[in-house]
Formats: structure tokens, sequence, C-alpha cells
């Protein structure tokens, strides 16, 4: 009786087009656009538009506790995927002029170049 031992299996290798995709992709996402840039821990920015809410929580079933307007700088301090299904992330942070610390959604904060960070964090 003859014994054979399976050969492993190799791992199939990735298109050559995904990868590319992908990596022009992931160049995309870190690249900033018309003078704006993504907002990192201890940043301070801005609002995007008037009435932002800032909620208890990540994600728009969480109650507001205040509203953001345009002019009212906000510091950034962690930010957290939203629910389940979501695309966004959103930033705890604080409006610089009310005080008040909530959940906002990322593309409804800004921050401009150059950078200026926050004096609490």
């Amino acid at each position: 009786m003859v014994s054979v031992t399976p050969r492993p299996r190799r791992r199939p290798r990735p298109r050559r087009g995904a990868l590319l995709t992908a990596l022009g992709a992931a160049v995309a996402l870190c690249v900033p656009v018309a003078g704006t840039a993504t907002a990192q821990v201890g940043d301070l920015g801005d609002y995007e538009a008037d009435g932002v809410h800032l909620r208890t929580g990540p994600g728009p079933s969480h109650p507001s506790v205040g509203l953001g307007y345009r002019g009212q700088r906000t510091c950034m301090f962690h930010y957290e995927q939203g629910p389940s299904g979501s695309m966004h992330v959103w930033w705890y942070n604080l409006n610089w002029t009310t005080y008040v610390f909530g959940y906002t959604r990322n593309d409804l904060i800004r921050v401009d170049l150059p950078y200026e960070t926050c004096a609490y964090t």
C-alpha cells in the first residue's frame, strides 16, 4: 500500500488590478482636499455647517446635547465607528464656544491647514 501525502494548498495570489485599486483608494484617503485635512486626536477644527448636533453617543439615534455652528471652534478627543452598517466615524469633541462635549459625525468637522492643536490634549 502506497501512502500519499496531500500537497499543502497554496493561497491564491491577489489579482494585480485589485491590488492597484486598493492602493489607489488608500492613497486617496490620505490626500488633503482643498486646504482641509482629516482630523486627528488633539486637533482644533471648526464645524462644516450650522446646527451640527453633538450627541451622547456615536450615531444619529443618540440624543443631542448641543449644537455646533460655523466659527465655533471644536477640539477632537477620540473617534468611534458609527452604528453597524454605517460608513461614518464619529468624533468625541468639545465645542470650544459652549464647552459642550459630544459626538459629531466626521464629515461635519473640518480641520484647516496648518494644523492647530488643543491645549487640553
